[in-house]
């Protein structure tokens, strides 16, 4: 099966087209074709970084008609790539905070491992907000919980690989968080489906001067009305779970 994968980019960008440069010129490296989402930035991204982009053939970028977040980014990208043949996506941030250095790790372990999604788990240097790092604990409980397993090591960070047909397959019967409750919400729901797990350590830094969009009232709702979903959801599947449990011990 591993002479038939294909693996691409995913990169939604809202707000980030400066760092999105550097991001950009580390990739250069390594070129895998990649798919920039342009979740409606004023003005459109094309043309703010035509020069940018004009010398990047392995580069298509997919322009939202309205401002949606980063899950919806995220899903019409994914199903864009899955239309053109590719079998799987590494989703990356565009402001700067992931190593790109780790790309052919991640390539190598999906050779290895062609059915599982494999999810960064973060290193923090000291330029991390301590308040980050608490939220992400209590958003990898939740998931714990949620999952009746240990094996999703962060659910909060975006930089992962994802098998597409599975994924495809959620988005598609359920409507997956929009924002930041977006990346919980798909590691998750991949667990409920079988998809396995396998995580590596990623070193992560925060630029300097960088842009947020994270909104501390509005995405801490989101995430904790998500929670409210899965948790039931996974009383649901509780039974199902508990089996696979001891199946795989």
């Amino acid at each position: 099966m591993t002479e038939n994968l294909r693996c691409c980019l995913m990169i939604p960008v809202f707000r980030h087209m400066q760092p999105l440069i550097h991001v950009l010129e580390a990739l250069d490296a390594q070129p895998l074709p990649c798919f920039i989402v342009d979740d409606h930035n004023e003005p459109p991204l094309a043309e703010a970084l035509a020069k940018e982009l004009a010398g990047r053939p392995w580069i298509t970028v997919l322009r939202l008609p309205v401002h949606s977040g980063k899950g919806i980014a995220c899903v019409e990208g994914c199903r864009q790539a899955y239309a053109q043949g590719f079998t799987h996506a590494i989703f990356m941030d565009a402001d700067g905070q992931h190593d790109s250095d780790d790309i052919p790790r991640m390539l190598a372990l999906m050779r290895q491992h062609p059915h599982a999604m494999i999810l960064g788990r973060p290193v923090f240097d000291v330029s991390a907000p301590a308040g980050r790092r608490f939220g992400r604990l209590l958003s990898n409980v939740w998931a714990w919980i949620e999952t009746l397993s240990f094996q999703i090591k962060d659910s909060l960070f975006g930089y992962r690989l994802v098998p597409l047909a599975p994924f495809i397959n959620v988005a598609a019967n359920v409507q997956l968080g929009k924002r930041m409750d977006f990346d919980p919400d798909m590691v998750v729901r991949l667990f409920w489906e079988g998809v396995p797990v396998v995580s590596f350590d990623t070193h992560v830094s925060y630029p300097p001067g960088g842009v947020s969009n994270f909104n501390l009232w509005r995405d801490n709702v989101r995430l904790s009305w998500l929670h409210t979903r899965l948790f039931f959801g996974m009383l649901k599947r509780f039974p199902g779970l508990v089996k696979r449990h001891w199946v795989s011990v």
